[in-house]
């Protein structure tokens, strides 16, 4: 009976993955250990990809896609910051257009709108 359990055992182990991910960053959990599973994480896999886990949901790239992304949120977020500012000058608001303006504030940019 035990090697029926064996063998079952032996297949299922040689169906499992091996996780050849490299972890070269781990968020600490406060205390200075850094050993909660659930922290932010960075690793590069076996094909060269930068991967990033946070919250349990990560995303890979190449370095230059992640770089590509950086350049291209801060060319949004300036983009956005200035549209913002120009339309806070503006005196023809109304109660929905600026209800509209601080719901697309606070969803896309994070917090408060810098003026120019």
């Amino acid at each position: 009976m035990s090697s029926d359990r064996e063998a079952r055992d032996a297949a299922r182990e040689s169906q499992c993955a091996a996780n050849t991910d490299r972890e070269i960053w781990r968020k600490g959990d406060g205390d200075g250990n850094g050993m909660s599973y659930y922290e932010p994480t960075i690793h590069v896999t076996q094909r060269g990809l930068i991967g990033i886990n946070v919250g349990g949901h990560v995303y890979e790239k190449p370095v230059e896609e992640w770089h590509r992304l950086a350049v291209e949120s801060d060319r949004l977020s300036r983009a956005l910051h200035r549209i913002f500012g120009l339309l806070s000058a503006r005196r023809w608001w109304n109660d929905n257009v600026w209800a509209a303006r601080e719901v697309a504030r606070d969803t896309l940019l994070g917090g408060d709108v810098v003026d120019e």
